[in-house]
C-alpha cells in the first residue's frame, strides 16, 4: 500500500461521518448528502498534493460548496427546521439526549450563518480559522457570530 492511498483512506475514515452530518445540515437529504461527500472525496483523490495541516478545512469547504452546487442544480435550498435538527442528535457528542434535542431545537432557530458556525465549532470541533476558511469569512466574524449565538441561546433560557 502506498502512503498516498493510506493517507486518503485514513481521511475517509476520519471525516466521512462528520462530512455527511454537515452536508445533511445544509441539504436535509441523506442521499444528496452522500453524493456530496462522495464528490468531495473524489476531489480529494484528484489533488496533486495533500497538505495534512489544512486538509480538514479543505474537506469541509469542498463538501459545503459541493452540497450547495447540487442544491442549485435542483433549484432547491432547504432551511433547517426543529424536527430535522433533532434527528441529527445522534451525531452529536452531548451526553443527555433531552438536553441535546433542546439545544438542537434552539440552534435551529438561529440565523443560518450562526447555525452553521455553531455546528462546525461544537459538533465538528473545528477551529475558528478553519470555519472562517470554509465559510469564506474573517476569523473575527466567527468569534462574533459564536458570541451572539450563545447570547441568543442564553436568552432563550437553555
Amino acid at each position: 500500500m502506498d502512503t498516498r492511498f493510506q493517507t486518503i483512506s485514513r481521511l475517509v475514515d476520519d471525516y466521512s461521518r462528520k462530512l455527511l452530518a454537515y452536508s445533511r445540515l445544509i441539504c436535509r437529504d441523506t442521499e444528496l448528502a452522500r453524493d456530496a461527500v462522495a464528490d468531495t472525496f473524489y476531489k480529494l483523490c484528484t489533488l496533486k498534493t495533500i497538505d495534512e495541516a489544512k486538509i480538514g478545512a479543505w474537506l469541509y469547504k469542498t463538501c459545503r460548496n459541493t452540497t450547495i452546487d447540487i442544491l442549485r442544480k435542483q433549484k432547491f435550498y432547504a432551511e433547517f427546521d426543529e424536527s430535522y435538527i433533532s434527528s441529527l442528535a445522534d451525531d452529536s457528542y452531548l451526553p443527555d439526549i433531552l438536553q441535546r434535542e433542546r439545544l438542537l431545537a434552539l440552534i435551529s432557530k438561529l440565523p443560518q450563518q450562526q447555525r452553521e458556525i455553531l455546528m462546525l465549532r461544537y459538533f465538528s470541533d473545528l477551529k475558528y480559522s478553519e470555519i472562517a476558511e470554509i465559510l469564506k469569512i474573517p476569523a473575527s466574524s466567527v468569534g462574533v457570530s459564536i458570541s451572539r449565538a450563545i447570547e441568543t441561546l442564553r436568552q432563550q433560557q437553555f
